[in-house]
């Protein structure tokens, strides 16, 4: 076994099976001849994918409004992809799958059956290719397009396109020639299939054409034994092996280089931590040095102690000399004494007058406690008194708030039989305001057998209503539809519709409506028919009706819409009846008007686009080939 089969197989056995980290980039793309329209596509750039790898996480920023079940188009570029990955399981509707640049030797159909659902156009370009098995394309049934120029193929199995309805199958530039010329691209020079199969079968394939083992292989299949078949096709499969093997091999020993490469980075990278090392040892000296410093400032602070003991001393010299002073004073005071006695007999007759003063301040003394304590008390019960008015007025604050949202409005309803159920009539109600919404629904029912749990319509027409009224879905707990017309309702926000999920039509037209909150609708989960005609809807916020699984009627008719998303809508929504009239619809996104296949009614008319599709008048696919085309 040579060297680099050697290093071939460690390479291998220590790689494979590992699980890869994907990234994507994704973008909006634009069709070509063969897939028209406006596409979303996951961009994989030099990352590398061995042999048996699988699929880790797959990460990358969604564009605005996007996420993994809009992607259509995976694109992955780089010579270290060994094996298409797996990424079905992620992106479910992949059409096109474009390989370019990769290292794809032994291509095999497993790698491809993961998008066998959904698969339409097949491009692998300069990816080293070199052979086309029997079974590469088998189980692709929506495949029609395989662009496999620039390769290295030299050997086609002569059963990989029969059978097939391929519309275009490109070849150029690879090993295969037809005298001395490329085979070309079936579908593009209007050959028949079979005519481009017979210059695949008669052309000279690279290095096997020295002894005409393919092109003998391909002329007399039909006159050989099976066993002889099985025998010439193992060896014809076995050299392409051998040679896809060699050039692995080259690819292997690049790749090592590369591992070699990565061992020098993290070598540097120890080098760079010994040095983060080393700048802590000098850190640590640093430490050790202020601590010395700190050891010099201790002693310092010990001799001024000793001076300070010096210090005392003097003063205790000072003191001596100070009883010397007190000596001669005290003679000073004898002195002064008979001065005293002289004056005592003054002090003891004023004594008298002194007591009386003493006993004046003393009850003057008491008074003024007395006044400080009851100075004390009053401010403490004034103090209370404040904290207990400020507590009144938070209460009367919350107690006046809590009023205002408690406002019962009264609304009267004319109950009578109408043509969709027993129906509520409104009149004498007002809501001019958030804090009007409170609804107390009331009225004479027209028999005793008759109450609320009966009434399944509620009619608001040309009313002072300029805000949803409330309490509807628990006073009339069976209601299936209302209608609001010509009332001024302005806005629809989240949480009007609260209750009412048994509700299945909803009117609300020939009013002043502007915006409509996200999630203004999530409450009516049993909703099939909205009208919201006759408005000044400008803009709808983005799956404003995606949490409506079983709406079939939409009406947005006289509005001031400029577009409708694809995000506005369910995938699995049944619309049978679409219409948009007399808007400012200019341009309208292919991907909406594919949800709406199944309907029986659509109109974009009185629009910049104006079209219109009836199912009894017109096919869906010429309506939709004519927004595609002009919207």
């Amino acid at each position: 076994m040579s060297g680099k089969l050697i290093l071939f197989l460690l390479f291998i056995g220590t790689c494979s099976g590992i699980e890869v980290d994907i990234t994507c980039e994704y973008a909006v793309t634009e069709g070509d001849i063969f897939i028209a329209g406006t596409h979303y596509s996951c961009n994989i750039t030099d990352q590398t994918y061995l042999v048996d790898s699988t699929v880790g996480t797959v990460s990358g920023d969604h564009l605005s409004g996007k996420s993994e079940i809009d992607v259509d188009i995976l694109s992955i570029t780089g010579e270290n992809v060994y094996e298409i990955p797996d990424l079905s399981g992620i992106f479910s509707d992949i059409k096109y799958l474009s390989v370019v640049g990769a290292s794809l030797v032994g291509l095999q159909n497993e790698h491809l059956v993961p998008y066998k659902q959904t698969l339409v156009y097949l491009v692998i370009k300069t990816s080293k290719l070199e052979i086309i098995p029997s079974n590469l394309f088998a189980d692709l049934a929506l495949l029609k397009v395989v662009d496999l120029r620039s390769n290295q193929i030299y050997y086609v199995h002569p059963d990989a396109f029969i059978g097939r309805t391929f519309t275009y199958i490109i070849f150029a530039n690879n090993k295969c020639k037809n005298s001395g010329n490329d085979v070309g691209a079936y579908g593009f020079d209007g050959t028949t299939l079979d005519a481009y199969l017979e210059k695949i079968r008669t052309s000279i394939c690279g290095t096997l054409s020295s002894d005409d083992l393919i092109s003998k292989y391909l002329v007399t299949k039909s006159t050989l034994d099976s066993d002889t078949y099985s025998t010439m096709e193992l060896l014809i499969n076995s050299a392409g092996k051998i040679q896809s093997l060699e050039e692995e091999l080259t690819t292997v020993s690049t790749s090592l280089d590369n591992v070699t490469a990565l061992l020098s980075n993290k070598t540097s990278e120890i080098t760079a931590l010994n040095s983060q090392i080393s700048d802590l040892t000098t850190d640590n000296a640093e430490i050790t040095s202020k601590l010395a410093n700190a050891s010099r400032v201790i002693s310092t602070l010990e001799s001024d102690i000793l001076s300070l003991n010096i210090t005392n001393e003097a003063c205790q010299q000072l003191v001596g000399s100070s009883n010397s002073m007190i000596a001669s004073l005290t003679a000073s005071i004898l002195d002064l004494n008979s001065t005293y006695e002289q004056l005592k007999t003054s002090y003891e007759n004023s004594n008298t007058t002194i007591t009386s003063l003493e006993l004046a301040v003393t009850s003057l003394n008491a008074s003024s406690l007395q006044c400080k304590t009851d100075f004390k008390i009053l401010n403490q019960t004034y103090t209370n008194l404040t904290v207990y008015a400020n507590e009144l007025e938070l209460e009367v604050t919350e107690l006046s708030l809590a009023a205002e949202k408690c406002l019962v409005v009264n609304g009267t309803c004319r109950f009578t039989d109408g043509t969709n159920g027993y129906t509520c009539i409104a009149h004498d109600v007002t809501v001019n305001s958030t804090n009007d919404t409170n609804v107390d629904w009331w009225g004479i029912h027209d028999s005793a057998s008759r109450n609320d749990d009966d009434v399944t319509v509620l009619v608001i027409r040309e009313l002072d209503v300029l805000y949803m009224p409330g309490n509807i879905g628990s006073t009339f707990i069976n209601i299936k539809a209302i209608t609001v017309e010509k009332c001024g309702l302005t806005k629809l926000s989240v949480g009007d519709f609260a209750g009412l999920d048994s509700v299945i039509a909803l009117e609300i037209v020939l009013n002043n409506i502007t915006a409509i909150e996200a999630g203004a609708f999530d409450d009516l989960t049993a909703l099939e028919t909205l009208n919201l005609s006759d408005n000044q809807i400008k803009a709808l916020p983005l799956k404003i009706f995606v949490e409506l699984p079983y709406l079939i009627s939409l009406s947005l008719d006289n509005n001031d819409l400029t577009a409708v998303k694809s995000d506005f809508i369910l995938t699995s929504n049944s619309i049978e009846y679409f219409s948009a009239t007399n808007n400012s619809l200019a341009k309208i996104e292919s991907s909406f008007v594919w949800k709406l296949r199944n309907a029986d009614f659509i109109s974009f008319a009185g629009n910049g686009c104006n079209y219109k599709f009836n199912v009894t008048s017109g096919s869906f696919l010429s309506f939709y080939s004519s927004i595609l085309s002009k919207c």
